[in-house]
């Protein structure tokens, strides 16, 4: 079903995640509607990336919407 989402996709990542860590790319090679995103790593975050780097989070998301 993801590969047919072509509508706009933003991937905010923690690539410390333990769970999800290394699929960011995978992510945003299936998914067309992720293309020419400003996709983002957050490094000081873990699973709960909420919790790790909330306002930096909802910062990136508001700029981009």
């Amino acid at each position: 079903m993801l590969k047919a989402w072509d509508k706009p996709t933003l991937t905010l990542w923690a690539p410390s995640d333990p769970i999800l860590g290394g699929y960011q790319q995978a992510f945003v090679d299936n998914i067309p509607g992720a293309a020419s995103q400003p996709h983002q790593v957050f490094e000081a975050a873990g699973h709960f990336i909420q919790d790790d780097c909330g306002e930096e989070l909802a910062a990136a998301m508001v700029a981009w919407i």
